[in-house]
């Protein structure tokens, strides 16, 4: 197997000196859950070759995954800012987290390919387990907050001198008359309450996620993860985590809980991540890890929906809630005199006045959407601000806890009316 490459998001440039398979190449990875605008593709990997050589397109998306199968994989780390700390995607997730309006979408940040080979890495640059960790506890603390779902299970017991459900004659047979026994009898029956798969599912995982916390003293979200987990565990005192992988069939969706749904999917995804070994979770210089893509770009829109929701909470709209006639602006504020298309673009170039004109066009294009208007509840003949809101990075760990988005901090972008751009700062590690 050949050396993985290394790289880091949206690089562009040529990788000659790599030492690739022979062959033409023309190589896309694309991400699946990315919608298409146009028929366009969102590719995470394009390679290619051109007159210069071998050259490797990246876009915003973190992950690893193979080139050739087998035989030559790739990473790419998130960005780094000047001072060459990367950007904290846990701690932008753990924020994403704490608002239910933004939690929904977490699972169209990030897509695992577990049929694919497992590919090798040095344990410090692992992307995927601390991005499961949180989501599924994020998840887990909600349905811990709404209270555990009770349903019935089938158990199996020994009884005294009585017969209860079902007898099974053979285990009777065997522990009870053989053994000199005779009042004591297998019986299995259903029994009503918290101790079911799913909820064992889940302690289970959460069994998982303690070990890998507890030995990974370099995780920077470390003291958060940690107090989410001392408020969801004692929760599940009363379940037991025997869980095999054979019941995971057994996991029926309810509309009423629909939280448990997601949360049984994450649980199964710790397990496949660690091979149902607990041992795994202890770390070592070198884990396998199935090939997976992040998107940054989503997951920094949503990161700033989270500050926008603390701020205007329902007077924000967001998804589907502000679909025009010929695209989807990120979010709209219908706050009344104070209306705005807002659009979230992660590229820090804003912060160097080096703007894309096809962002202003792109926004132009939504100020004059009879349907967008629609929604911010004003008449055709309004003239709307916008507002492109584009991420800065800070420069050390310690400012982490300043962030914050004031839309009153807003500049002008002086070259055209009604435009407006602001920054919001990236935690960093």
């Amino acid at each position: 197997m050949r050396p993985t490459i290394h790289s880091c998001e949206h690089f562009s440039g040529n990788i000659s000196n790599t030492d690739l398979p022979d062959g033409q190449f023309e190589f896309k990875i694309p991400f699946p859950k990315k919608k298409r605008l146009n028929s366009q593709e969102y590719n995470c990997v394009h390679l290619f070759k051109s007159e210069d050589g071998l050259n490797l397109n990246l876009s915003y998306f973190i992950g690893l995954d193979w080139i050739v199968e087998d035989q030559q994989a790739i990473y790419v780390a998130p960005k780094l800012n000047g001072n060459d700390r990367r950007t904290d995607y846990v701690k932008m997730l753990l924020k994403v987290l704490e608002n239910s309006d933004t939690a929904i979408h977490v699972d169209e940040l990030y897509n695992i390919k577990f049929h694919s080979s497992n590919i090798e890495i040095e344990q410090e640059n692992d992307l995927l387990t601390p991005l499961l960790i949180v989501h599924f506890l994020g998840l887990v603390k909600k349905i811990v907050r709404n209270g555990l779902k009770k349903s019935y299970y089938r158990v199996s017991k020994t009884l005294n001198g009585r017969i209860k459900g079902k007898l099974e004659v053979g285990r009777t047979i065997r522990q009870g008359i053989l053994k000199n026994k005779p009042l004591k009898n297998q019986c299995s029956y259903d029994e009503y309450g918290l101790d079911h798969f799913e909820n064992r599912l889940i302690k289970k995982a959460l069994t998982f996620a303690r070990g890998y916390i507890n030995n990974h003293t370099g995780l920077s979200t470390k003291m958060s993860v940690l107090e989410m987990f001392d408020y969801i565990f004692p929760a599940f005192e009363n379940v037991s985590d025997a869980a095999e992988a054979t019941e995971f069939r057994t996991i029926k969706s309810s509309v009423f809980y629909k939280e448990y749904e997601n949360a049984t999917r994450l649980a199964k995804y710790i397990l496949q991540r660690f091979g149902y070994n607990i041992t795994a979770v202890s770390g070592s210089d070198k884990i396998p890890t199935p090939p997976f893509w992040i998107d940054m770009s989503k997951l920094f829109e949503l990161y700033v929906l989270s500050y926008l929701k603390q701020t205007y909470r329902n007077e924000i709209l967001y998804g589907t809630e502000t679909q025009g006639n010929y695209g989807m602006p990120d979010y709209l504020l219908i706050k009344k005199d104070h209306e705005l298309i807002l659009d979230a673009k992660y590229k820090p170039r804003y912060n160097e006045s080096s703007y894309r004109i096809e962002d202003i066009r792109q926004l132009s294009g939504y100020a004059r959407d009879k349907q967008v208007l629609a929604c911010l509840r004003l008449s055709e003949q309004q003239v709307v601000d916008c507002l492109i809101i584009y991420p800065e990075y800070l420069s050390d760990p310690s400012e982490n806890a300043a962030i914050e988005l004031d839309l009153e901090n807003k500049s002008a972008i002086s070259e055209f009316v009604n435009f407006y751009k602001i920054s919001i700062k990236l935690p960093v590690q």
